[in-house]
Order: structure tokens, then sequence, then C-alpha cells
């Protein structure tokens, strides 16, 4: 639920658990995130059609920027080196989480 709601922060969030969770190598946790917060987003979506007034508009906006970022990010997140994508990760929620508290 949080992923299809609060988007922005759910790839840091599953990341975690992951990474807590399960004795996966970092790179193959990466991977299994990045068609499962798309899938999360899916289903928010189809609720949201019939649940809420939807700005169309800004329905395109941040369809195409979450399609571009998320092949982006995988092709980049299986090319680097694991410990420049952690540190690149918490490096983006530290700054993220900057940016939303003041």
């Amino acid at each position: 639920m949080y992923g299809g709601y609060f988007g922005a922060g759910s790839g840091v969030m599953m990341l975690a658990v992951l990474g807590l969770g399960t004795d996966l190598p970092f790179r193959v946790a990466n991977a299994l995130k990045t068609p499962a917060i798309p899938a999360a987003n899916l289903i928010a979506s189809v609720i949201f059609v019939f649940a809420a007034d939807v700005d169309w508009r800004a329905v395109v906006l941040l369809a195409s920027g979450s399609v571009v970022g998320g092949y982006v990010g995988s092709h980049l997140g299986r090319r680097m080196p694991p410990g420049l994508l952690r540190t690149g990760i918490v490096i983006a929620g530290l700054v993220g989480a900057f940016l939303l508290w003041r």
C-alpha cells in the first residue's frame, strides 16, 4: 500500500526490507525492486481511477518521468559497483528526507 500511495520513497524502503529480510546480493534485491514498484503503482492507479477525481495531465507527466527513471535507474543499477550504488541510494534518501523535512 505504501508504494502505491507514496511512490517517492518506496524503492528505498523496499531495498531496506529486502536487504534486511533476505540474504540476496544487493544487485538482485535492486533487480527485484524494479518490477515490484510498477506493480504497486498499477494497482494503486486502478483504485484511484475509480475512487477519485484524476488530473490526467499530472498523470501523463508523472507516468513519463517514472518510466524514464525506472528504465535508466535499472540499467545504472546493473552497471554500478555495489558500494557506489549503496552510497548513491543513501545520499538520495537523505537529500529527499531533508527536502521533505524543511
